[in-house]
């Protein structure tokens, strides 16, 4: 058999296989992420039985935690010097670890409650320190891929179309997972939960480990074209001069917070207001299929106009979508449903250009500061993630403990408090990404400026390189 390895190249179309695999990888990678940010809440408010306040400081903390270690993550990665990929080489690393942790949230400890909070918040902030490497490194992946403002934005379709398809699976097969290994384990939801979690993991495994293998002939052209390495002040005086980097941020930051308030709270409103638990795996499916459909959408409209005009369109959708639940849908599941059908359309629209938008100003900072730093802007990417959760998910948690939320509570203050969370509060989140957006500079025209003089940065600086 030959050693030789497939020969790959950066402009042009890329492989579809390598599509696939992007989108793989953004499917898998949710069945470490989604425990902790949908499951992990409810776990320990309604199994492990700890206070809704209680629950929320933890999660405060939990989530702080983890938006500092974004830049921990990314510094260690971009300082890092693997033989074989610094990217590639984290996936492989940080997946098994992430497996462990995230079981360990889903354990009821037989401690006092102040002792199990500890236990189950430091789980969750191990867990998510290691998914921050993973992150990082997945989404850095994108840039050494392809220059090609088109396929990266392909690129960022495909990991929308993986997260949609990775939510509808998860949505249809969660809970009755947890029921059945509940059955069978005599009735204990903590080993329903514990061994969910398991089988999640090795989801997550299979398609981190694909994207990285696909990934590591890539990396090894990147990295032999590198220019000087980035010093700590390089890394610093790029990321506060780069405007379109900090607007993206915040606007990002905001948009994902808004989907987090409504998302975090689909285990309570299923609960309390429709009654039916058994329902949300429907739900999840439908809303996600949609949003899947929508992920779809983009690739297609991409091509005939700016990716900025796409992100309005589906943030003015998703605003309009949640008003109407608000104002028709309490008390009517199919209404709630439907309405949230169009906001999943929305924002799933909104978001398909994520990858590519961080491209952009990795690029624009790249130009401005001579200096290539994609782990530490693309962990950015991944920053806003963790404020998404961070902002998002405060606001749904402190909102529970403000309306005085008990489980097994039927109080219609209560229920409504639920409704007015996940529809209007969702809705004026939403707000503040649009109108950031609109200073937003990276316009299409401008990228292919900056692709165009980075590339002549490139060939004049290798004709002057000698020669060995």
């Amino acid at each position: 058999m030959s050693d030789q390895k497939p020969e790959v190249k950066r402009e042009g179309k890329l492989p579809r296989h390598v599509h696939f695999s992007y989108f793989y990888q953004e499917f898998s990678m949710g069945f470490l992420t989604n425990l902790g940010t949908q499951y992990f809440p409810f776990f320990m408010t309604d199994i492990a039985m700890i206070p809704a306040a209680l629950v929320a400081t933890v999660m405060l903390i939990g989530r702080i935690a983890d938006t500092f270690s974004v830049f921990v993550a990314g510094l260690i990665i971009q300082l890092s010097n693997f033989k074989k990929g610094k990217f590639t080489t984290w996936l492989f690393i940080a997946v098994p670890i992430c497996i462990i942790f995230n079981m360990g949230m889903f354990v009821n400890y037989p401690f006092p409650l102040g002792v199990k909070a500890a236990l189950l918040g430091a789980s969750y902030i191990l867990a998510f320190f290691f998914v921050n490497f993973c992150s990082t490194a997945r989404f850095s992946i994108a840039t050494i891929l392809t220059d090609d403002p088109g396929e990266r934005t392909i690129l960022s379709s495909r990991r929308t179309q993986g997260s949609s398809a990775g939510q509808i699976v998860r949505g249809a097969i969660f809970i009755p997972m947890v029921m059945f290994i509940t059955r069978l384990s005599g009735g204990s939801q903590t080993l329903g939960y514990f061994f969910s979690a398991l089988v999640f993991g090795l989801i997550a495994i299979s398609g981190m480990y694909w994207i990285a293998s696909i990934a590591r002939p890539y990396e090894a052209i990147t990295q032999a074209k590198e220019g000087p390495r980035p010093t700590l002040k390089d890394m610093g005086i790029q990321m506060i001069t780069n405007k379109p980097l900090l607007i993206l941020v915040v606007a990002e930051s905001f948009r994902g917070a808004a989907a987090q308030v409504n998302t975090t709270n689909n285990m309570y409103y299923f609960r309390y207001i429709t009654q039916n638990l058994l329902m949300m795996p429907v739900f999840l499916t439908v809303t996600f299929f949609v949003s899947f459909f929508g992920a779809t959408l983009v690739s297609f409209i991409s091509k005939r106009v700016d990716k900025i005009v796409t992100y309005f369109i589906g943030g003015s959708l998703y605003v309009l979508a949640l008003l109407a639940a608000y104002i028709f849908a309490y008390g009517n599941v199919w209404i709630y449903m439907v309405t949230m059908c169009f906001a999943r359309f929305g924002t799933s629209i909104a978001a398909s250009g994520t990858i590519a938008y961080f491209s952009d100003t990795a690029d624009y900072g790249e130009l401005q500061q001579g200096r290539n730093i994609r782990a530490i802007n693309m962990g950015l990417m991944l920053l806003t993630l963790k404020l998404s959760v961070l902002i998002g998910g405060s606001i749904q948690a402190y909102r529970l403990a403000a309306v005085g939320f008990r489980p097994g509570t039927t109080d219609p203050t209560v229920l409504q408090g639920i409704h007015t969370t996940a529809t209007l509060f969702s809705a004026i989140a939403m707000l503040v990404p649009m109108a950031l957006m609109i200073i937003y500079p990276l316009k299409k025209k401008k990228v292919l400026e900056i692709q165009a003089a980075l590339k002549e940065k490139k060939a004049a600086a290798a004709q002057q390189t000698p020669q060995a």
